[in-house]
């Protein structure tokens, strides 16, 4: 298949997508996450991008790529990074380290990951399984935004198994990002962190699991699995 190259200003990113590829997805493919509250189905006509060099104005979400493109992201089509809540009140309960004592024959230093996986932020703790205190924490913008802002568009995306299987996709890098930084940070071998624990409202576990989410079109509390 045909690749073409798509330069986004002013951030000076260029990624090489194949031809037929939207530009809210090459976009993403960049690590840009634009507006789209409507999940790409160019109602909302939040992800507004320039093409260069004549400045033309074209909904990403609708326009395909068939030839190399130079274009410019206006401030208002940018899902801008918020001030994310990273750190919350301690506690202060007795840790009983259990895991520590499941794998303290393998390692001297265990670790493990909580995970709060939110419909717009996405914050992980590296933890100390010896005394459960968090050693660093990481937070980022969910990427699952650019398929709709809310869980109803990424429910109603989702309507398909290749869809589900790019929004899991999606989730699994993101945390694997944040732990590669947790572990840069702390300078911690990954094959340290034994167990992870994730959490988030029952569409992001949905997803996260690779779970079909059908029977969330009809109530977003009713989990696929009757044990969730």
């Amino acid at each position: 298949m045909k690749h073409f190259q798509v330069t986004f200003k002013p951030d000076g990113k260029q990624i090489s997508i194949h031809a037929g590829a939207t530009l809210l997805e090459s976009a993403g493919q960049a690590g840009i996450i634009l507006n789209s509250a409507c999940g790409g189905k160019g109602i909302c006509k939040k992800c507004a991008v320039n093409l260069e060099p004549d400045g033309t104005q074209v909904l990403a979400c609708q326009y395909h790529v068939h030839s190399d493109l130079t274009v410019t992201i206006p401030q208002n089509s940018r899902f801008f990074e918020q001030r994310i809540l990273e750190h919350g009140v301690d506690p202060q309960l007795a840790v009983v380290p259990t895991i520590y004592e499941k794998y303290q024959a393998k390692a001297k230093d265990i670790f493990g990951l909580a995970v709060d996986i939110g419909t717009t932020t996405v914050v992980a703790k590296l933890i100390d399984m010896t005394n459960g205190k968090c050693v660093a924490t990481k937070a980022t913008l969910n990427p699952q935004a650019r398929f709709g802002d809310d869980v109803i568009s990424r429910i109603a995306y989702a309507k398909n198994e290749a869809n589900l299987a790019e929004l899991h996709n999606v989730i699994i890098d993101c945390i694997n990002d944040l732990i590669r930084k947790l572990c840069v940070e702390t300078d911690t071998d990954p094959k340290l962190i034994y167990e992870l624990c994730a959490v988030g409202n029952t569409t992001m576990n949905h997803i996260f699991l690779n779970l079909k989410l059908t029977p969330l079109f009809k109530s977003l509390i009713i989990p696929s699995i009757p044990s969730f």
